[in-house]
Parts: C-alpha cells; structure tokens; sequence
C-alpha cells in the first residue's frame, strides 16, 4: 500500500483509510492505539463526513415561500430551534402552528445559539404538540459530551445497555462540561425511540449519581486482563484473568465501546475493568493502562 500510494501520502493530501484499532508500544511501559490499514483511497479535499440523516417533530412557527427561497422555522419541544430547507412544492404547508415529522440530513448552526438547518427529505405532518413519550427518570453512565452543540448533548449508557442521547436545556450547560466520560446521572424527562432506532431524553432534571448506574442490570467491577474476544453462538466471549490470578470467560450481547469512547471490545487486549451482571454479562467496561494493570 505504502509503495503503490506513494504520491498520496505526501502533506496536503487527502485519503480515506479503512483497517484495525490495535494498541502498539511506545516504549518498555507505554501503549499507543493505531490503525493497521487494509484498505486505501484517494479522495479529494478537504475530507467530508458521511452526512447521517436525522428524523425530528416541531412546530413551526415561520415559512418563507418566495423569490427562490424555499425554508421553514420551527422549534422542538426541548426549546431547539431549526431552518428547514424545503422544495417549492411543499413549503406552503409549513404554515405556522402546524407540527410536521420532519427527516433529512442535518447541518449544525453557523452561530452560536442559532438555528440548526435540516435539508428535508421525508415529512408527515402530525397533531400538536409534538412531546411523545413518558417522563421517567433513568441512570446513566456518560460515554462523551458535545457541550458545543446547540442545545447542549451527553452520548450515555443506561444500566440496560442502551446508548442513549440526552438532550440538555441551555440552562444545563455547567452540567454538561460536569458530565466527563465514565462519570453517572441521573436525567429525568421524556424517553423517546426515533425511526432509526436512536434512544433519545428530552431533559427536565439532570443530578450527578454514584456508579455504576443500579438497575435492572446491576453489575459489579472486576480489574484483570482481556486475553481474547472472540464471536460464538451470537455473543462476544472473552477471555479474562483477574488480578487475583483466576481466568474466566464473560459473554456481551453486543460489541460494547469502553466508556472512554476510544475501544470496541471485539478489537481489544489487556488491561480492563468489567462490569459483570448476575447472568456473567459484560454490561460496562473500561480500557486501562497495562502499566500497574494489578498494583500488589
């Protein structure tokens, strides 16, 4: 690959790599995380993300219909304002008050506080207000924190293993650069499943919790090293030793990311702590350092 892509990597220059995370050593008592690279392919520059489309309920509360201009306004229950990009063909349903499901790809505001604006490629209109959903209170465990966007948002894990986006209010903010990866919250709101399978929570309170996060899937810490994850009878399997010197093997229903965002379980090996439930399910991990993995 290095050889036969040689003019492309050079500075400037712009390719997309496909391969594996792998941890290599740095030196005698230092990890890194690399990609091991499979695949290559120039691309031009600058590099552009996959836009992933997005399905929201708002009511609007302004259209513009003319002179080549072709957008709506609206706002979510949450308080979340959007300029919607519509056809000639549509814009004039869009009238004020309405509620309308609205699905397509999504760019972020240019100002700060701002309205987001969605480029619309499906829509149903539907009945006012558009809140959904029952207010309930769940624990989660926060996987990263983008207290950039607008409103603010936390990527979590509840203590059934759902991925879970909570949606904060812009009077939550301090919360949020509170809410650091592997830290637990208790978020009370409306617990809402979007088309694409997405869990969202429209937040109303949000206080810290100790974890790990109690549930139905209670679990219990234990430090060792992962030896080995392989895929068997539609689970992950690894292997682990624990630092008391005894090896077993735990199951995960899927292929869980660590919480500090950076490894999935199916690509890793050394040293971790699990959160192990009843059933000897792997419901929460961490990676760690392998320096010191069983301090004596």
């Amino acid at each position: 690959l290095c050889q036969k892509w040689a003019n492309y990597l050079v500075p400037g220059r712009c390719v997309k790599v496909c391969g594996q995370m792998v941890k290599y050593p740095v030196d005698a008592s230092t990890t890194g995380l690399g990609l091991k690279i499979t695949r290559l392919e120039p691309v031009e520059c600058p590099c552009q993300e996959t836009q992933k489309e997005e399905c929201i309920c708002l009511e609007i509360t302004e259209n513009s219909c003319g002179d080549g201009k072709y957008v709506a306004y609206g706002k979510q229950s949450n308080g979340r304002t959007w300029m919607l990009e519509l056809g000639p063909d549509i814009c004039k349903l869009f009238v004020k008050g309405t509620c309308w499901k609205v699905c397509g790809a999504v760019t972020a505001p240019t100002t700060r506080g701002g309205p987001a604006k969605m480029k619309v490629t499906k829509y149903e209109k539907v009945d006012c207000p558009c809140d959904s959903g029952q207010t309930e209170c769940y624990c989660v465990t926060v996987l990263k924190a983008d207290c950039n966007a607008n409103p603010p948002v936390l990527y979590t894990k509840d203590a059934k293993g759902r991925e879970i986006k909570v949606i904060l209010t812009s009077d939550m903010l301090r919360m949020c650069y509170l809410a650091k990866p592997g830290t637990c919250w208790k978020v009370c709101g409306k617990l809402v499943r979007l088309d694409s399978g997405e869990y969202v929570i429209y937040t109303s309170t949000i206080t810290a919790t100790d974890c790990p996060c109690a549930g139905s899937q209670d679990c219990k810490w234990t430090r060792g090293i992962v030896s080995y994850v392989r895929y068997a009878n539609n689970k992950w399997q690894v292997g682990f030793k624990r630092c008391d010197g005894t090896e077993t093997v735990y199951v995960a229903n899927e292929d869980l990311i660590d919480i500090t965002r950076r490894y999935k379980l199916s690509q890793y090996k050394g040293c971790a702590e699990l959160c192990i439930n009843d059933n000897n399910e792997i419901v929460i991990w961490k990676a760690l350092p392998d320096q010191d993995c069983c301090p004596k």
